[in-house]
């Protein structure tokens, strides 16, 4: 079995997170991580994701990171936003692969 693309990425995923809200109106759910990895650099760090539908096959998606670091020489957490670019590319793949093989 291949590695997926995201898997330079995969300590970011042995983390516990909790679920703070899930606004299903909005399209939206906020979660902070409670445990792992990003702890060791940042005393908090949220995630916030939103959903904007645009039409039936157009989707805008939004992450907003909220993190504090725990000095200033921690830098800005990029490779977050890099895994979840990485994710997103790769579920969009399969996503339009599997409508096209309907």
């Amino acid at each position: 079995m291949s590695s997926l693309p995201f898997e330079p990425f995969r300590e970011w995923f042995a983390t516990e997170i909790w679920l703070v809200s899930l606004d299903e109106a909005n399209r939206s759910i906020t979660y902070k991580v409670c445990d792992g990895y990003l702890l060791k650099a940042y005393k908090s760090f949220k995630e916030h994701l939103r959903f904007d539908g645009k039409g039936d096959n157009d989707c805008t998606f939004t992450l907003t990171l909220e993190y504090e670091k725990m000095n200033e020489d921690v830098p800005d957490p990029d490779s977050v936003f890099e895994a979840v670019q990485s994710i997103i590319k790769y579920a969009e793949t399969h996503i339009v692969e599997s409508a096209q093989d309907k």
